[in-house]
Order: structure tokens, then C-alpha cells, then sequence
């Protein structure tokens, strides 16, 4: 069982309530917190053993919930195995922002390892751009041949100008649009994913839709990235 956090300022007796969003059904609590009270913590500590006296084990929290470090009985449900998945959704996004069509556009994909999610977004977006780079120490260059030879698409050297990075590990130096999938930021690079036919709450709809995601009832066909900011790094 899923639950969320309500918090509320000033004073009141927190209640428990159920709901349901995107078919997902959870446990809702208030948190109050009253003006001058400092860190709510022991209030926190009671919300935890209630919501676990009714089955839940995770939460759907807001990205800037500044509680989070708190929890002790309760585990927050994290986006970024979503981002990481949707990888080439987002960036085929920022292309389209800053090309107007990704076919014209250069990426490079940089990770700390050739993971799953960083092959399988590489392979998605070879047919569909000008260029990738793969910037993974060790393999990259090898394996940016093998793609060569399969797509036919160039392979960028070393310091080729990119429109779009995705960056699925910590990327200071990264050329272009960075969008960083490793975090659980809901808007990694200004871009908030979505998915067609759902309505989730603005607050916690990344947690829920990773959520939806991770047990098979969002499907890829069904993801949308949305540019909600200015493009960063952009030409």
C-alpha cells in the first residue's frame, strides 16, 4: 500500500483518509505543522506508525518535501528508474525545442556504466536523430561502432558540438541541453513527463506516475515529455 503526506500550517488532529489517482488507490495523512513550531518531527514519527497501521510502506512525496531525511518507518517512491526508462522520450522533447525536429539533432548519452536503460535509450534514438555520442568510460567508442554499423549514423568524436545531453550519472561538463535522469528532480531538464489520458496531482505526479510505471500500468506508447521552462544550454 502506497500513502501520501498532507501537509497543513497551523494546529489541528491529523486524520487519515483513502483516495485514488490514476487507479492507484492510497492512504492520505495531514501533517500540521503550527507557525514557530521548528521541525515537526515527532508529529512525523505518529503520521509513520498511523499510515503503517494501515498497510502502507511507500509514499508518493513532493520533490522539495522537506521532511524527507526524517522518515524512518516509510520509503518514498523515487522517479528516477522512470526518467532513466524514458530517457529518449525527454530528449526527443528537447529537440524538438531546440531543432524543431529531432531528426537534425545531435545527443550524447553519458553514463558512469552501458546499463540497460542506457543501451535501450541509445537504441531508440539512433534511427530517429542525426548523430549520438556515447560517453561511457571504458566501452563508449567501441560500442558507438557497433551502432555505426547497425544505424549507419556518425559517430561523434570527442568534443563535437551536441544540442542534447542525457545524462544518466553526474555530468559538470556536459555539452548542450543536459537533462539529468539520475536524479528524482520531477522536472529534469525543464521537462515534466506525462502520461496521455491521466490526471495526477501537480505535487506528487512524478512519484505516482514511476509509480504506475514500475507496475506495468503506464505503457511507453502512453509517456509525453512537456517543456515546463526555459531551455537550458540550448544554441
Amino acid at each position: 500500500m502506497v500513502g501520501r503526506i498532507v501537509q497543513v500550517a497551523g494546529r489541528g488532529r491529523s486524520r487519515l483518509w483513502q483516495e485514488e489517482w490514476g487507479g492507484v488507490r492510497l492512504w492520505a495523512g495531514t501533517l500540521y505543522q503550527p507557525a514557530g513550531m521548528g521541525n515537526p518531527r515527532r508529529a512525523l514519527r505518529r503520521l509513520e506508525r498511523r499510515l503503517e497501521g494501515v498497510g502502507v510502506r511507500r509514499l508518493v512525496l513532493p520533490w522539495q518535501f522537506p521532511h524527507r531525511g526524517d522518515l524512518e518507518r516509510l520509503r518514498p517512491v523515487d522517479p528516477s528508474p522512470l526518467f532513466q526508462a524514458a530517457a529518449d522520450v525527454l530528449v526527443l522533447e528537447a529537440l524538438r525545442q531546440a531543432r524543431g525536429q529531432p531528426q537534425a539533432g545531435q545527443v550524447a548519452v553519458r553514463g558512469r556504466h552501458l546499463s540497460a536503460q542506457l543501451r535501450g535509450t541509445v537504441e531508440r534514438l539512433c534511427p530517429l536523430v542525426r548523430a549520438v555520442r556515447i560517453e561511457v568510460p571504458g566501452v563508449g567508442e567501441d560500442y558507438a561502432r557497433a551502432l555505426h554499423r547497425q544505424w549507419g549514423i556518425p559517430v561523434l568524436p570527442p568534443g563535437a558540438p551536441v544540442d542534447v545531453t542525457a545524462a544518466f550519472a553526474p555530468a559538470p561538463d556536459a555539452k548542450g541541453w543536459v537533462i539529468p535522469v539520475y536524479e528524482d528532480n520531477p522536472r529534469p531538464g525543464g521537462l515534466e513527463l506525462c502520461a496521455q489520458g491521466l490526471t495526477l496531482p501537480a505535487r506528487e505526479g512524478a512519484a505516482l506516475l514511476a509509480l504506475l510505471w514500475e507496475r506495468g500500468q503506464v505503457s511507453r506508447e502512453q509517456l509525453r515529455a512537456v517543456w515546463r521552462g526555459q531551455s537550458p544550454g540550448t544554441p
